[in-house]
Parts: structure tokens; C-alpha cells; sequence
């Protein structure tokens, strides 16, 4: 067989199989991004109490910038893993002067088991900028509406509930508008540098 020919042959197969590889490559959806922001209409009015019990509501928050979390005290995993991430973004914040504008918070969607004081005992584990918010269960689903947060309760035994929930951390304005969210994949530190970013505008 002709040499030439052979070597064209093998060019071609190598050029088609490239052009496929390629053409897969790019029609692989992309990683989701860290950080995502827009207009979107989350947050809104709510009526919580802390972990002394008292009133607080989204009017309470006014002033500040609030990084909101909603998760629960018996959640095995991914709620103690956020927290501790925004408690190490908080610290790096604390570390360079920039956490006077900014207030964390947790709020329970396990109304039933998480009392005020649960959460108190919760809460102290983390950065104690952190304050916590429970309430009855129509008083939870209003909030979690609010920044469009889906949670249900799985089949778990009664000492160990399992509820399966969504985790973004919220970052609100002073005014109670909502500038941007973070997912899971956001380090302590990129986090850190995004709120300080945003703070720095206030």
C-alpha cells in the first residue's frame, strides 16, 4: 500500500478523532460558579426570635450587611461544614477591620427540636458574631419562602432527624436587599475576600 496514502489516512483519523474530543469538551456544562448575584427577589419580612427568646425581625437587621444561613442543629454534615466556613471567612475578616458592617446569622429549620436554647448551645460553637433565629413552624416557612429555601424532613429516627435542605449563604444589604449568594464551593478565604469586597462599597 502506498506510504502517502497510509500517512493521510492516519492525518485524517487523528484530525477526526481531535475535532470529536474537542466538540465534547465544549458542550460539558461548566463547574457552577462560587459566587452568584443579581436581582433576584430573595429575603423579605419574617418574625423570629433569638436565643433569649426575644423578638427579632427583618427589620432588625437594617444597617448592617447580614450573611444569612438557614440549616439545622442536628444536621450531620453539611450544615457544621458551612458554619465553620463562615466562621473562618469572619475571622479573616475580623483580622483586617472589616466586620463591624457585617452580621451573621443562623436560622433553624427544625422549629420542633431547635429551641433558643439548642441554638445557643449550637451557635457557641462558631465565630461569636454569629446570633441565631427560631420560631414556630408557619413562622420558619415564611422565612425560608422569603429566600427561597427549600428543606423536608427524610425518614430518620426521632433522636437523629435528617432533613434535606439547601445551603447557599446569603449576603444582604444594609437596607434588607439582596446583593448575592454563596455555594458550597466558596473557600473560607474566597469568601472572605467577596464580603470584603462588597463591604467596601458601603
Amino acid at each position: 500500500m502506498n506510504m502517502k496514502f497510509v500517512k493521510a489516512v492516519v492525518v485524517l483519523i487523528i484530525i477526526t478523532v481531535l475535532g470529536y474530543a474537542a466538540g465534547t469538551l465544549s458542550e460539558r456544562p461548566q463547574p457552577p460558579e462560587v459566587i452568584s448575584h443579581g436581582t433576584a427577589e430573595i429575603g423579605g419580612l419574617f418574625e423570629l426570635v433569638d436565643t433569649n427568646g426575644a423578638l427579632v425581625t427583618d427589620q432588625s437587621l437594617l444597617g448592617r450587611y447580614s450573611l444569612i444561613y438557614f440549616g439545622y442543629t442536628n444536621c450531620p454534615d453539611v450544615c457544621p461544614l458551612d458554619m465553620n466556613r463562615i466562621s473562618m471567612a469572619v475571622e479573616i475578616l475580623e483580622e483586617g477591620g472589616g466586620l463591624e458592617n457585617l452580621q451573621p446569622v443562623f436560622i433553624s429549620i427544625d422549629p420542633a427540636r431547635d429551641t433558643p436554647e439548642v441554638i445557643g448551645a449550637f451557635i457557641s460553637q462558631y465565630h461569636p458574631s454569629f446570633i441565631g433565629l427560631t420560631g414556630t413552624p408557619a413562622q420558619i416557612e415564611v422565612a425560608a419562602k422569603a429566600y427561597k429555601v427549600a428543606y423536608e424532613d427524610m425518614l430518620a429516627a426521632e433522636d437523629k432527624p435528617l432533613i434535606n435542605h439547601s445551603s447557599h449563604i446569603y449576603l444582604m444589604d444594609e437596607a434588607g436587599k439582596y446583593i448575592t449568594h454563596f455555594g458550597p464551593e466558596a473557600s473560607p478565604s474566597a469568601l472572605a475576600e467577596a464580603l470584603r469586597g462588597y463591604l467596601a462599597q458601603s
